[in-house]
């Protein structure tokens, strides 16, 4: 028997092969290269437990009352190895993609006729019971940092309004754009005093667009909230009006035990689309803010 290949007969040396001859048979040695390469890849394909592969069928012929495979085993193995390839490749989209969501970068075209774009705060309208400049806002929310605008320990209500930059194109109706904020508290125990609380509202030439709500902050290290809102009751669907305000409330006994919100970046993650692709939805309308104006809801909140 061959010493290459199990159960394969050289026809020219019968039964009993010498070195030698073996080294002369290229059919033989080339039938073991490309076997123990396919042997490989099966291992490799094996490992892979989520994916299932349909069985090859091979043909035989006979020799001398023996079988050997008809197919190119080499042609298998390069078919197989383009399977791999491609399953490498959608396995590295994927990482990509969760990279994205993880580390709050910019994202590429996710279709065809839209993409997201990264802005930061443009200036700071109005400032109460903070201290600190626009450069702070515009320090990226995912990256650890030391500089954060302040809340003064004075009151229990701090207020900011801020404005951004014209996107590069229209904002895409009927998907949510985000707004990042990175926020800490002020105090680190655990059990007083009680957590302060954020709350933000999307204002369009004085009108209330969207609120989030008051949301506690747990995080004395910081933490990135995220505010979904859509852009449909928007004046103008460039989003050239948009105000982001940012009020906190601190918690606690009114003495040294007072924790209150602090501003460590801000992003607007703004989902844009080609503009000939939408439909003009600024009539539709649902909600309780319709007929609210920022100036009745802050005369609500004092």
């Amino acid at each position: 028997m061959c010493i290459f290949v199990d159960e394969w007969r050289c026809k020219f040396a019968g039964n009993e092969i010498t070195l030698d001859i073996c080294k002369t048979c290229i059919k033989a040695r080339d039938i073991s290269y490309k076997t123990k390469q396919d042997k490989a890849l099966q291992k490799q394909k094996k490992r892979l437990s989520e994916v299932s592969v349909d069985d090859k069928t091979e043909t035989y012929r006979s020799d001398d009352d023996s079988s050997v495979p008809s197919e190119s085993v080499s042609d298998k193995t390069e078919e197989d190895q383009g399977f791999l390839d491609k399953l490498e490749s959608s396995a590295k989209s994927i990482e990509n993609k969760q990279d994205i969501e993880e580390t709050g970068s910019k994202p590429k075209d996710t279709k065809g006729d839209s993409s997201s774009e990264l802005l930061e705060p443009l200036s700071i309208i109005d400032m109460e019971n903070f201290q600190g400049d626009v450069e702070t806002l515009r320090n990226d929310p995912h990256k650890d940092t030391d500089d954060w605008l302040r809340s003064l320990e004075d009151k229990k209500r701090s207020f900011l309004r801020m404005d951004f930059p014209k996107p590069p194109a229209k904002l895409e109706l009927g998907k949510e754009q985000k707004i990042l904020v990175k926020a800490r508290r002020t105090k680190k125990e655990f059990f007083f005093p009680p957590l302060p609380e954020l709350n933000m509202i999307i204002i369009d030439d004085e009108r209330v667009i969207a609120e989030s709500g008051r949301m506690e902050i747990e995080e004395p290290d910081g933490e990135v909230i995220t505010f979904s809102w859509y852009p449909d009751k928007l004046s103008d669907i460039y989003g050239s009006d948009i105000n982001l305000i940012i009020e906190t409330f601190a918690s606690g006994d009114d003495g040294d035990l007072m924790n209150h919100v602090e501003i460590g970046g801000i992003r607007w993650r703004a989902d844009l689309s080609d503009e000939r692709s939408i439909p003009d939805k600024r009539g539709n309308d649902d909600s309780s803010m319709k007929d609210k104006s920022f100036s009745a809801l802050m005369e609500e909140a004092w």
